[in-house]
């Protein structure tokens, strides 16, 4: 409303002033007429004086001067006011102030002959001024200027007076036309409010169908709730089986162990999974739209897919990103509405096969050392054959050859048997059922099995401990055995060895001891590899190993959940230490 009264008063000012104005003009124009004539008419300036004498004696507002072509004042340029008494005088010492005219005021009644300006040369205050050149051959340069003025309409009383009046009425009709709306803008907008309730509740998808109350019963807009009514309730429909597709959609999509990334041909993320981003480190934010490059932060990875999605080409390689191995392949597809083509978008999608290039790395080492640990029994059993068919060997000869094909069946037998145990352990082909047993009672058993090699070597072995034990038992009894047989081979003559069994709170120590050869700190690294042996120039010479034994041991711990470890010194001996969890072990 404000705003309304305020361009009232600036039109009612303009259209106000722009009519008197126009009436001042012709005014000064129809007062001027006679003066001009006389100026033109004159001889001297003492003649202007004598015929303009009468028109300067007036008592008017009107004001006039007469200027030289060098602008001093030849007649006039008094200031008038009016008195108390309503009467008109002239203010003695306060005449026009020439100054208050600009120069291209003067120029352009000079270039045209006449001009019309408002000004301020008295100090009554600003004056619609009617600037003239009249031609006269009997004064300097030919000419002389007059000038006649009238007080500008809103330097007066009646232009406020009117202001006032304007304003009021208008004021008057706005404040009416408010009040009138005031009363009538809830009905008038009440079936808008109505159908932007509709829209909303469209929006969030919590529309359902409802009949249009009476209040709102309009002929104008009963038509147009209607059809809005049964349009919301489809298109919520349609929303919520939109909303339940996407749920779906977005389940299934982080349901997948395989990270999935779908990138537009400009590079921008259009969709992804927890996984992707889990991959590459990041956290689970809103990333749609965000650069290929913010997420796979692998610049290799990142130069290879921005020219597979350049170049529209298909991709699959393997890339370490951590300490994990992916397959990452990518695939297009086209974006397509009512059978029209709108876009293509690339699939990225990461699978991680640490284990399967972990596992077949393993395969192929286990086959490699398998091959090797296989052929020496295989050369000397061939080649103690092949001595046995040539002609003149002794008896004695032939006996050795015999031992010796014996021996090395052996060790191919002992060497297979292990191999067959550590796959059947991998493969988790084992099918023994867990049982609750005593460990102290396994130990014992292992020791006694192995007291003829211990007695062999002047090993004096001692059992320590007993507990209880949830597990495979016969797992445990070859863990335990290997264990036992190695403190055994690899200790001195007279050496000791101590088996004891621990049980805590929450766990099962099982600890193998000796005071044997030991194993030196650069070898411990790798003494549960599979095949790996220590330095051969530290066992004894009638000593052999498949190189299998710690590798079964590990094996077996693992399935149990639990953690082996040693703690050796070259010429001290060697302690080894098993830790399981107290639990029920399902394995």
């Amino acid at each position: 409303m404000t705003v309304a009264v305020f361009v009232t008063v600036a039109l009612t000012f303009l259209l106000f002033n722009m009519y008197n104005i126009d009436n001042s003009k012709k005014y000064l124009i129809q007062e001027s007429t006679d003066n001009i004539e006389e100026l033109k008419q004159a001889e001297s300036e003492e003649d202007i004086i004598q015929r303009l004498v009468y028109e300067n004696s007036k008592e008017s507002y009107y004001k006039f001067v007469v200027l030289g072509s060098d602008k001093s004042i030849i007649l006039g340029g008094e200031q008038r006011v009016e008195n108390d008494n309503g009467e008109i005088e002239i203010v003695e010492g306060e005449t026009i102030d020439m100054s208050k005219i600009s120069k291209r005021q003067f120029d352009k009644a000079a270039r045209k002959g006449e001009a019309f300006f408002i000004a301020n040369p008295y100090k009554s205050g600003p004056t619609l001024n009617y600037f003239v050149k009249v031609e006269n051959p009997n004064f300097t340069d030919g000419y002389v200027f007059y000038m006649c003025s009238v007080d500008a309409i809103y330097n007066g009383r009646p232009y406020f007076i009117v202001l006032i009046i304007s304003v009021g009425i208008w004021a008057g009709v706005i404040l009416a036309a408010y009040i009138a709306l005031t009363f009538n803008v809830k009905i008038a907008t009440a079936p808008f409010e109505k159908i932007e309730r509709m829209l909303v509740d469209v929006n969030n998808g919590e529309y359902t169908q409802s009949q249009i109350p009476q209040t709102l019963n309009f002929p104008e807009f009963k038509a147009v709730l209607t059809k809005i009514d049964d349009l919301a309730v489809e298109t919520s429909k349609n929303f919520i089986n939109l909303q339940y597709e996407q749920k779906k959609s977005q389940i299934l999509l982080q349901s997948v162990n395989q990270g999935i990334i779908v990138v537009s041909k400009s590079g921008r993320v259009v969709l992804t999974n927890a996984v992707a981003l889990e991959i590459f480190g990041k956290t689970n934010d809103n990333v749609v739209g965000v650069d290929l490059g913010y997420i796979v932060n692998n610049e290799e990875l990142l130069s290879t897919l921005t020219q597979a999605l350049e170049e529209n080409k298909y991709y699959v390689g393997e890339v370490q990103i951590g300490d994990e191995i992916y397959r990452v392949e990518t695939n297009f597809n086209t974006i397509e509405e009512k059978d029209v083509i709108t876009g293509e978008v690339m699939l990225i999608k990461f699978t991680n096969v640490t284990v399967e290039v972990n596992t077949a790395k393993i395969r192929s080492e286990f086959f490699a050392n398998a091959s090797h640990e296989l052929k020496t029994p295989l050369t000397a059993i061939s080649g103690y054959a092949e001595l046995m068919t040539m002609d003149g060997v002794s008896k004695s000869q032939l006996d050795k050859c015999v031992k010796e094909i014996n021996s090395n069946a052996l060790r191919m037998r002992s060497l297979i048997d292990d191999m067959l145990k550590l796959s059947k352990l991998d493969a988790d082909l084992d099918n023994e059922e867990v049982s609750k047993f005593d460990l102290s009672q396994v130990c014992q058993e292992a020791v006694e099995e192995l007291q003829g090699v211990a007695d062999s070597k002047q090993v004096e072995i001692t059992l320590q401990g007993e507990c209880e034990f949830i597990g495979r038992k016969k797992m445990i009894q070859t863990l335990v055995s290997n264990l036992v047989n190695n403190a055994i081979k690899y200790n001195k003559q007279g050496g000791h060895v101590w088996v004891s069994v621990e049980d805590k709170e929450n766990s099962v120590t099982l600890k193998v001891r000796d005071d044997g050869i030991g194993i030196h700190k650069d070898q411990q690294s790798r003494i549960f590899e599979r095949f790996y042996k220590v330095d051969t120039s530290r066992t004894f010479i009638n000593e052999s190993s498949t190189g299998l034994g710690l590798a079964i041991v590990k094996r077996i711990a693992l399935i149990h959940g639990g953690k082996i470890s040693l703690n050796s010194v070259p010429d001290e001996g060697t302690e080894f230490k098993v830790v399981f969890p107290k639990r029920l072990i399902e394995c």
